[in-house]
């Protein structure tokens, strides 16, 4: 297992110090985030009342057990949601280590810790049961026409959730022959998904990274090789593989699916966690965005969402379609209405670059970044019947794992 996170850690000893600096060298963390600092506990609420919470805590107190447990009430008030938490104590007590783990902390190591004990705490951390279970959500984008805009949003949304908004961004271009994330991102890729396929057979967590390319911060690719020539052929089998390891390292995997019909493309709008269906606001793309929608409701788990993005508007105003109209046909309203602006995207594909860079002013990037910030804003696991916001009576670190940061 390959862990792609950030880590935030608060020490007070030089060999607590250590262990998580030597964290750092190990392949297993090498794509982690990792920001070790001193002053222990003390240090570490004042400083996340106002922070964004990493999703994995590791911190020192020196205090005793009752003092523990009211620094860790302190600490519930100013943590995220769904925070793992890795305490380092003195105190030597199977009943305070009870008491915690059955608060919600991940684990209680008691003091003095090396490396190795730190590294097996964070894996059993990430491998507990249900802890990892949903892993990142998946998100398809797919154009009811070829030409639509549906890959390059995709990638400006990917790029989004990942720079912008922090977000851990696998994506994923499913369209060997003519995908376009390479030329996007400005890049010659010697890896592409053609060698996953190749090799499915081995393809594993160390294959998987070796694969993969850092796009941008926060944002690894794996890239199609727009080849004519490749003799191959995706399988349902190796994309479920591909989407279970990017699940483990990741919050947000985008496939780029390819515009075409059959069995395959099925499955794949299926399975995913979000379907995000592009396409212009004519007569053409509505009817075929209504027959999608038909067939796939159906096919189509409770709780995953559809959504529709409305790309090239105005580009016919004549012909163009109303909002109106669109919303009764599809019993849907469009969650962006992207403009027709062929010189802000042309721009950006001269460039290599993202429109949040070349024409991060104009309202094609204003609509993308509407689009990232709904996606980014919803949740990454299935909230469970327990996670309801209620009062609770004297100290429970379980705020940590379901209730929200404080306001106060």
């Amino acid at each position: 297992m390959i862990l792609r996170t950030a880590i935030g850690a608060f020490m007070l000893s030089e060999d607590s110090i250590s262990a998580m600096e030597s964290l750092k060298k190990d392949r297993m963390f090498f794509r982690c985030q990792i920001e070790v600092q001193t002053g222990g506990m003390e240090n570490a609420l004042p400083f996340l009342a106002d922070k964004i919470t990493p999703p994995l805590l590791i911190i020192e107190s020196s205090g005793n057990a009752s003092q523990l447990l009211e620094q860790l009430d302190k600490l519930a008030g100013v943590c995220d949601p769904d925070t793992k938490l890795i305490l380092i104590g003195s105190e030597n007590d199977i009943d305070l280590y009870r008491t915690l783990k059955d608060a919600g902390v991940s684990d209680y190591l008691v003091a003095p810790i090396d490396t190795e004990k730190l590294r097996s705490s964070i894996i059993n951390a990430y491998s507990e049961s249900g802890v990892t279970s949903e892993g990142g959500k998946t998100i398809a984008f797919f154009g009811v026409s070829g030409g639509v805009g549906s890959s390059t949003i995709s990638h400006n949304v990917a790029h989004e959730l990942a720079t912008r908004l922090e977000r851990r961004v696998t994506l994923i271009d499913l369209d060997i022959c003519f995908g376009t994330a390479a030329l996007n991102f400005n890049v010659q890729p010697r890896q592409t998904i053609t060698d996953a396929i190749s090799q499915y057979d081995n393809l594993n967590q160390d294959l998987f990274d070796k694969l993969l390319l850092e796009a941008d911060h926060n944002l690894l690719a794996l890239y199609a090789p727009a080849s004519l020539n490749s003799g191959l052929q995706l399988s349902l089998n190796v994309i479920e593989k591909l989407i279970q390891l990017a699940k483990e390292m990741s919050d947000f995997i985008i496939l780029d699916v390819p515009h075409g019909w059959g069995a395959l493309t099925v499955d794949i709008l299926a399975l995913v966690d979000d379907l995000v269906v592009v396409a212009r606001p004519e007569l053409t793309a509505l009817r075929d965005a209504k027959n999608i929608l038909e067939v796939m409701g159906p096919k189509r788990e409770m709780g995953t969402q559809t959504r529709l993005i409305l790309n090239h508007v105005d580009a016919s105003k004549k012909n163009d379609l109303s909002i109106k109209d669109i919303r009764d046909a599809l019993a849907m309203t469009p969650e962006a209405c992207i403009p027709h602006d062929p010189d802000s995207f042309g721009l950006c594909l001269n460039n290599g670059e993202m429109l949040s860079a070349s024409a991060p002013k104009s309202t094609a990037a204003a609509e993308i970044s509407k689009f990232s910030d709904i996606i980014g804003s919803s949740k990454i696991i299935k909230p469970q019947a327990e996670n309801k916001k209620t009062k609770k009576e004297g100290f429970s670190l379980k705020s940590l794992l379901s209730g929200k940061k404080s306001t106060d």
